[in-house]
């Protein structure tokens, strides 16, 4: 009889896992498919996915990860959007290289619009991990099996995995491989498999180190048994060859082992919001523990609006999972009472990392609920409490004649939350990124017909529209703008594609004339967006 069980939640788990293929690529199918067939040119809603697209392509193609801009040479490296680097005139990655690289490679293998489906693939093999993890782990298949479900159709989950050129999926995908080949695959050498995914994990966002030391010291603690000298030394040796292998690619790509891409690369200081310290062994650190500082009420909302109130009917399962195991949670040698302390201690330190980051982006901070950053950097604390949650459920169902029957209903209500949060959350769900999508390709398709094609866009926010059809700037204020673009006027035409007020643009048409360049009108895009011309002025 249990053999015939076993056989059904896998025969589900493999149902489960077809199913959320497909859910998980409504925007491969939907979105960027047809709008390709129609364009030839690949729009998407982050800058960050943006740029992976270009070099995850670009080392397809070429096996680089480094594109050379000449007019960079010009302009003291001005032409770049806002997700990727410079470095002596070439465009370089503003993140880390591994997974670009192994990206790359499925695209060289089966295409590049085959990419647009890695993500959602990994994401839904992921489930099967989850599930046979979660299953050897409390040795309870109905809890994996509720818990897998859950994930399935998690908003969090389901939303990135939909947005296929961000890497946190692949970096969760790499973990829960390493575990299922740790702890549950017993063949004699799946050990090197799973050493392997971790050191995939580990490169692919070393950022993510302090946590994912603390991580293994709990896998040793609780798994002594199966650690010995030679699983040691192999461990070792292949991070150490990864090691290697990333410190060679910053060389190659970067200019210095020690160089990466969240580096301001022309005066080796931290970028963006991570600070404009100068780069050293302090700051360093500095981005393994507090990256963004400690902001105590930056700390606390982050927390309130993204790991409670975005998710709140879970909690309500978590507390009755947590009265049902009042007696086990105090109980050192229970799998409950490791748990708790594992995912407790797991999550501090990812909330410590992440939750002190204040967005300088207003409209981010503003708008943006599923989509926000917080969201995919706390993908790992939801996993984490799903357990707990369909122990939740199992709890509540535990009455007989009903059992089956408010187990589903429980996990209907669930699925019908995160589905409505995922794809009709008001300003950033799926369906709204689509049809933001949508009127980005409107408004590329009219840009396209005015100006010519080696034109030069100037743009603030619309450069993931117009990259890598055209050569792009994006007013970031690290240099002075207008003096770099009369520089370039020689060479190319230029545009500026722009949403500002009026007043704004007499602002910079003020600025453009103290180096002999004007903003002229060309056309109204759609009602909020104009197209200017950038000439010289008559002297």
């Amino acid at each position: 009889m249990k053999k015939i069980l076993k056989n059904k939640f896998d025969f589900l788990i493999l149902a489960l896992v077809v199913l959320s293929f497909f859910i998980y690529s409504f925007s491969s199918f939907f979105v960027w498919l047809p709008n390709w067939h129609d364009f030839g040119h690949l729009i998407f809603n982050w800058p960050d996915a943006n740029a992976n697209y270009f070099f995850v392509n670009l080392f397809a193609k070429n096996n680089s990860l480094s594109f050379f801009e000449p007019l960079n040479l010009l302009t003291d490296n001005l032409l770049h959007t806002r997700s990727i680097n410079v470095w002596q005139g070439n465009l370089v990655p503003m993140t880390f290289l591994l997974p670009l690289i192994i990206f790359g490679i499925f695209a060289k293998v089966f295409g590049s619009l085959a990419v647009l489906f890695l993500t959602p693939l990994l994401a839904s093999i992921s489930l099967y991990f989850f599930y046979q993890i979660i299953a050897k782990v409390f040795a309870s298949e109905n809890l994996a099996f509720v818990a897998t479900v859950l994930l399935a159709f998690f908003a969090p989950w389901l939303f990135f995995a939909n947005v296929v050129m961000l890497t946190n999926v692949f970096f969760i995908f790499c973990l829960l491989a390493f575990l299922y080949f740790f702890l549950v695959q017993q063949t004699k050498y799946s050990f090197v498999l799973s050493f392997l995914f971790f050191a995939l994990a580990l490169f692919s966002r070393p950022n993510e180190l302090i946590w994912l030391f603390i991580f293994l010291l709990f896998i040793y603690f609780y798994q002594k048994e199966k650690i010995t000298l030679k699983k040691i030394s192999i461990f070792f040796a292949i991070n150490l060859f990864f090691l290697v292998l990333v410190l060679v690619l910053n060389k190659l790509v970067y200019g210095g082992v020690f160089n990466f891409g969240y580096l301001n690369l022309q005066n080796k200081a931290l970028s963006g919001e991570l600070g404009n310290s100068h780069f050293s062994l302090f700051s360093f650190i500095k981005l393994l523990f507090l990256p963004f500082a400690w902001q105590t009420k930056v700390f606390l909302s982050s927390i309130y609006h993204y790991l409670f109130l975005l998710i709140w009917p879970y909690y309500i399962l978590i507390f009755f999972a947590l009265f049902s195991l009042r007696k086990k949670l105090f109980q050192k040698k229970e799998i409950w009472s490791k748990y708790l302390i594992f995912s407790l201690t797991i999550s501090l330190l990812l909330l410590i990392y992440y939750a002190n980051w204040d967005f300088a982006d207003a409209l981010v901070k503003n708008y943006n609920t599923i989509s926000i950053s917080y969201v995919r950097y706390f993908l790992p604390i939801y996993l984490l409490l799903l357990p707990f949650v369909a122990q939740g459920i199992l709890f509540l169902s535990r009455v007989k004649k009903w059992k089956n029957f408010l187990t589903i209903f429980l996990v209907l209500l669930l699925t019908i939350f995160s589905l409505r949060l995922a794809f009709f959350a008001p300003n950033d769900g799926l369906l709204k990124n689509k049809e933001n999508i949508d009127l980005y390709y409107q408004q590329f398709a009219k840009v396209k017909q005015i100006i010519p094609a080696d034109a030069v866009i100037i743009t603030e926010r619309s450069d993931k529209i117009f990259f890598p059809e055209f050569k792009v700037v994006v007013p970031q204020g690290d240099l002075p703008l207008w003096p770099r673009i009369a520089s370039l006027m020689e060479e190319r035409e230029v545009f500026y594609f722009s949403d500002l007020s009026e007043q704004r643009i007499l602002e910079l048409n003020f600025q453009a004339k103290l180096f002999g360049l004007e903003l002229v009108e060309m056309s109204k895009i759609d009602q909020n967006f104009k197209l200017f011309i950038v000439i010289k002025t008559k002297e």
